[in-house]
């Protein structure tokens, strides 16, 4: 089998094995019955194809297929899961990071800051109850922050 038959190959093994669940009703694997199941096969195909087939650029749809797979796996059948904008930037974050060199994971690492902020300040733990994140009365400190750091990566040189 050549390398760029992997992803074909992985994703036509994953489907018959997602019909075949769905045709022989097992109680364990009742909850992969569903369609994020089809996007969590499409990244690992992606992924496979990615480490086996050294097709580097399939890492990055790889990861954010499964990450969204999953969250909407989660979504569907776990009531502690929360559906929010942050979730989808924390996986777009990992998939920046775990697909970057070494010396390039600099937005990747902005972005993962992002999200679990957005993720805490929307949880809102018992110790950040007080927390008031505004440095003005009604104005927000998180979105002012996002301009001024969207402003120096346009100017910076490096």
């Amino acid at each position: 089998m050549g390398k760029q038959h992997i992803f074909i190959s992985t994703f036509l093994i994953g489907m018959g094995l997602y019909f075949l669940l769905q045709d022989y009703s097992i109680p364990l694997l009742a909850n992969f019955h569903s369609w994020p199941t089809i996007i969590i096969i499409l990244g690992i195909s992606f992924l496979l194809q990615s480490g086996l087939g050294k097709a580097k650029d399939s890492m990055f749809p790889g990861i954010l297929l499964l990450g969204l797979g999953i969250h909407f796996h989660l979504l569907m059948y776990y009531t502690f899961w929360f559906n929010h904008w942050s979730v989808y930037l924390l996986i777009i974050s990992l998939a920046f990071i775990l697909k970057s060199a070494k010396g390039q994971r600099g937005l990747g690492f902005i972005l993962l800051a992002i999200s679990i902020i957005s993720i805490l300040l929307y949880s809102k733990p018992s110790w950040l109850h007080n927390f008031k994140p505004s440095f003005i009365d009604g104005l927000p400190l998180l979105p002012i922050i996002l301009i001024g750091l969207g402003i120096y990566m346009l100017f910076n040189k490096k």
